[in-house]
């Protein structure tokens, strides 16, 4: 069972990678980070101590409107006080060592350790920065397809994500998919949607990763996944692009530096601020 083993939290900007000067303006939240890892009973929860110049960073990597999973991971940077303080959060299992972390209160991200990305200098004894890399959707790749038969979509998403650390997530779709013309539109029912396990294995009969049984579902319908705010979400970005409103929105600009540009191998527009 997971129990909290480290815990601690900082005021600071939204610690995302992104260009210099962008969002910048953003108000500072209240970050709770928590560690939890597998035990036989609880710990006595350490606190820890952040790096002062990146605590934390949150970075999700360049993908093209064609990419379906819209994977990201988090960095922490800490303070050991001790030689090897955090070796021993680097098992073989990355699900035995999960990281949350919460802005203001509200969950905001989750994810599992990578255990190859590990350096620990031995020039320093004590009081030195090491940095702990963790995953949402990491996990997916190294795991593979383990169903016969025909499956629904449902069964291989839930499997997907039971090898992550977002098992216990809600799946939601954050827009109706269409498979009709716009003149007689109609939502495609996910949940009746099946394939053939046949599928997902190569001719010698070696299984393709989750993380391929995920693309090769939902590419088909221009749909992508991620994480945001206590939920994976399926959306279809093109329809969120496209679709018509029935009211003008208001665009609250958060920031003086306006950028409009147009995304490659795409026709919709997209305002960055």
């Amino acid at each position: 069972m997971l129990y909290p083993r480290y815990f601690g939290r900082f005021l600071g900007l939204t610690p995302f990678a992104k260009p210099e000067n962008e969002h910048d303006e953003l108000p500072e939240r209240l970050w709770e980070v928590t560690i939890y890892q597998t035990a036989d009973a609880p710990f006595e929860p350490r606190a820890l101590m952040f790096d002062a110049d990146t605590p934390l960073l949150f970075e999700w990597g360049e993908t093209s409107p064609e990419n379906v999973i819209e994977g990201s991971t988090a960095t922490l940077k800490l303070i050991s006080p001790d030689d090897r303080t955090f070796t021993d959060l680097y098992a073989i299992d990355p699900l035995s060592v999960v990281l949350e972390v919460k802005a203001d209160g509200e969950l905001f991200w989750r994810g599992s350790i990578e255990p190859e990305l590990y350096e620990e200098p031995y020039s320093t004894r004590d009081n030195y920065v090491v940095e702990l890399s963790f995953s949402d959707f990491g996990p997916m790749e190294r795991n593979g397809f383990g169903r016969n038969g025909r499956v629904t979509f449902d069964e291989i998403l839930n499997e997907a994500l039971a090898v992550t650390a977002l098992e216990d997530y809600s799946l939601k779709c954050a827009t109706l998919i269409y498979d009709a013309p716009a003149n007689s539109r109609s939502p495609v029912n996910m949940t009746g949607l099946c394939i053939s396990s046949d599928n997902f294995y190569d001719e010698d009969g070696q299984p393709k990763t989750l993380y391929d049984a995920v693309e090769t579902i939902l590419r088909p319908f221009g749909l992508k996944m991620r994480q945001q705010g206590g939920h994976v979400w399926l959306y279809d970005w093109h329809s969120l692009t496209t679709e018509a409103t029935t009211e003008a929105r208001i665009i609250d600009w958060t920031s003086t530096n306006i950028t409009l540009r147009q995304p490659s191998k795409t026709r919709n527009m997209e305002y960055w601020s």
